[in-house]
């Protein structure tokens, strides 16, 4: 199994980018990451598991996981596939070269809802997940600082936090990634509102050692803070470093596969 590299926003585990520098400061940080998630594609299957603590029948949904990154596109598509009154709907996100967000929600059998700011405050398949954990690029934001040590699931970690630019439309105002530094994984990232408060808590409970040496998560728990309602993303199976066609995010693919 080759599990996928941690991103939400999570984020699209295809990052872009020059090749990282010795890790110094923050911003070497990020880029050391950053290479360490770059692939051209990747396909992946995982559970989201959502419910309350002690939950016995926690709500189960299925998805599929497509990226793909070309010359002139980042591409990531979701779709569930069980249970059956989900089966086949589906988010698809693209980023063009110049940072530009674009994509659609679809329903079967044929309704299509273009992605806008408003819509993003949906959740994942009635998840704790929102759509705009799967937009949002912090990554990519200027002049992160290093904020000192923690530790996450026994892993020492660097604290990085990311503000958001000026006039930024996203739903947060900064984010506080906490990187094992041996593994170049984050280990749980969390977005925080203008007033401070935690929106929302990704932690990694548990990472795999790939083939290729590099760390990837294979379940995350995502929590938000002040209720209990949790959703897991336990990664079942996936490939990365593949070409995944074009073909595979077309409305008549995805469609076909909400039958």
């Amino acid at each position: 199994m080759k599990p996928l590299a941690f991103v939400l926003g999570i984020a699209l585990a295809i990052a872009s980018g020059a090749e990282p520098r010795p890790v110094q400061t923050a911003p070497d940080v990020i880029a050391k990451v950053l290479a360490a998630q770059r692939t051209v594609g990747f396909t992946m299957r995982a559970r989201l598991v959502t419910g309350e603590p002690g939950e016995n029948e926690p709500a189960v949904v299925q998805v599929r996981i497509l990226g793909r990154r070309d010359a002139t596109a980042t591409r990531v598509l979701y779709q569930a596939l069980w249970p059956a009154g989900l089966k086949g709907q589906a988010v698809y996100i693209q980023r063009d070269r110049a940072e530009a967000v674009t994509g659609f929600l679809f329903e079967p059998p044929d309704r299509t809802t273009t992605l806008t700011g408003a819509s993003l405050s949906q959740p994942l398949f009635d998840s704790e997940l929102a759509l705009d954990d799967l937009v949002e690029e912090f990554w990519s934001w200027p002049n992160p600082i290093d904020v000192g040590e923690d530790t996450v699931e026994k892993q020492r970690c660097r604290v990085i936090e990311l503000r958001a630019p000026a006039r930024s439309a996203g739903s947060y105002d900064s984010v506080r990634a906490c990187i094992s530094m041996s593994r170049m994984l984050p280990m749980r990232i969390e977005k925080v509102r203008s007033d401070g408060r935690v929106a929302r808590r990704f932690v990694v409970t548990r990472a795999l050692k790939g083939d290729s040496g590099g760390w990837a998560p294979a379940r995350i728990q995502v929590e938000t803070p002040g209720r209990s309602r949790t959703t897991t993303i336990e990664v079942s199976r996936g490939e990365r470093d593949i070409i995944v066609p074009a073909s595979e995010f077309s409305l008549e693919k995805i469609k076909s596969l909400g039958k």
